[in-house]
């Protein structure tokens, strides 16, 4: 991989980051407003989810960081 390609994969990857730092907060705010069982069943499904792509993305951005620094 390229130089220009891994530092366009970073830049997504960083912005990818901040996304889901968002749909985190979120989260955070909506398991303090809901109290059914099964909506807060569903924001952790979700915060899971995103967790499991941050953790992807992190070992991507090391991977590409050992590439071409």
């Amino acid at each position: 991989m390229d130089s220009l390609m891994c530092r366009s994969l970073r830049m997504s990857l960083h912005d990818l980051s901040n996304r889901l730092t968002v749909i985190l907060g979120t989260t955070q705010l909506l398991k303090q407003a809901v109290s059914s069982e099964e909506s807060q069943r569903d924001i952790k499904r979700i915060e899971k989810a995103v967790r499991d792509i941050d953790a992807l993305s992190s070992s991507l951005r090391a991977q590409t960081r050992g590439a071409f620094s």
